[in-house]
C-alpha cells in the first residue's frame, strides 16, 4: 500500500456561517495526524492569518489531496479551476444538503483518520467539456474548452420569453426545443438542475448524459437519456434570441448569433473521497430523506 497522502490543500467558502472556526478546526486536526496542511488565500483570510495564505493554482500543484470546505457549490468552484489532472478531494459539508461531501467538521478526526489509513474509497466522476463555435470546418473558431461537473446549462437571457435551440447528437438532429432552456447533465448533475426541471436521477457510474428541457413548450418534450460518448451541439434558431450558457454555475457566457455549443465528455475525471461502506443510494435516502413510506 502506498503512503498516505502528506500535503492536503484547504479551501474555504467564507460565505458559509461557521467558516472562521472549520477552516482552524479542519487545519489542526490534519496537523495534529503529521499530514502538512496548506490555506488558499481565502481560507487563511477566515481563519485570521492572511499571511499563510497561498494562490489557488500553487495550492493546487503542491497538493496530493485537497479540502473543499463548505458545500456543494464549493466543490464545484474547485472542480471548475482543475483543468488537466484533478487531484482528489475531501469535500467536507458546512453548508446545507452537501450532496458531494463526504462529511461534516463535526466529523473531521473520522475524516483525518480516513485519510491517515487510506481506508477511502475514490468516485471518479465524469466531467463535461464545452466549447463555444462559430463557423464550419477549416473556418471553425472555438472558444474553450470549459469544464464542468455538473451540468452545462442554456436559457434565455434578460428577456422573459422562451428561446429556440436546434439540437443534433453525434450530427444527428434530434429536435428543435422552444423552451426557458436546455441542462444538459452528467450524472453527478443529475441530482442537482436537471432534478429540479423534472429529470431522472442517475447513479454516478451510469456512463451516460441527460438532456433535460426546462419549462418546454411542448409537453412531450421530455428527458432524454443518452451515452456520454457522444457529441451534442446545441445553438439558437432564431438570431433575435439571447441565450445563455452556464457551467455548474459558476461560468457564465453569451451564445452570440451564430455560434453554438459543443459539448462532450471531458478526458478527465474528478477523484471525489468517499468514506468506505456509504453507497450512492444511502446518500440518496439521506439527503432527500427517503423513507419508504408516507410523505
Amino acid at each position: 500500500m502506498a503512503d498516505p497522502p502528506a500535503r492536503i490543500g484547504i479551501i474555504a467558502n467564507s460565505d458559509k456561517k461557521g467558516a472562521s472556526t472549520a477552516v482552524p478546526a479542519v487545519e489542526g486536526a490534519f496537523e495534529a495526524a503529521g499530514i502538512s496542511t496548506r490555506l488558499d488565500r481565502e481560507a487563511a483570510l477566515i481563519a485570521g492569518c492572511p499571511d499563510k495564505g497561498h494562490p489557488t493554482a500553487e495550492l493546487l500543484e503542491w497538493a496530493a489531496m485537497v479540502v473543499s470546505l463548505g458545500g456543494d457549490g464549493t466543490l464545484l468552484g474547485v472542480a471548475n479551476t482543475m483543468a488537466g489532472e484533478p487531484k482528489p478531494i475531501i469535500a467536507i459539508n458546512i453548508g446545507t444538503l452537501g450532496f458531494l461531501t463526504c462529511g461534516t467538521v463535526e466529523e473531521i478526526d473520522r475524516i483525518v483518520r480516513m485519510i491517515a489509513d487510506q481506508s477511502y474509497l475514490i468516485s471518479r466522476r465524469t466531467m463535461l467539456a464545452v466549447e463555444l463555435v462559430l463557423g464550419e470546418g477549416d473556418s471553425e473558431v472555438v472558444e474553450g474548452p470549459y469544464f464542468g461537473l455538473n451540468e452545462c446549462t442554456l436559457g434565455r437571457g434578460r428577456e422573459s420569453r422562451m428561446v429556440k435551440l436546434r439540437t443534433t447528437i453525434d450530427g444527428d438532429f434530434l429536435t428543435d426545443y422552444n423552451a426557458d432552456g436546455l441542462i444538459l447533465a452528467t450524472p453527478t448533475g443529475s441530482t442537482a438542475y436537471s432534478l429540479s426541471a423534472g429529470g431522472p436521477i442517475i447513479a454516478p457510474e451510469g456512463g451516460v448524459f441527460v438532456l433535460t428541457p426546462i419549462c418546454p413548450h411542448a409537453l412531450s418534450n421530455r428527458s432524454l437519456v443518452f451515452g456520454d460518448s457522444v457529441v451534442i451541439e446545441i445553438e439558437p434558431v432564431d438570431r433575435g434570441d439571447e441565450v445563455l450558457m452556464n457551467i455548474d454555475g459558476r461560468i457564465s457566457l453569451h451564445v452570440k448569433p451564430g455560434s453554438r455549443v459543443r459539448i462532450r465528455r471531458a478526458p478527465m475525471v474528478l477523484p471525489l473521497v468517499m468514506p468506505r461502506g456509504r453507497t450512492f443510494y444511502e446518500t440518496l435516502r439521506q439527503k432527500l430523506r427517503w423513507h419508504g413510506g408516507n410523505v
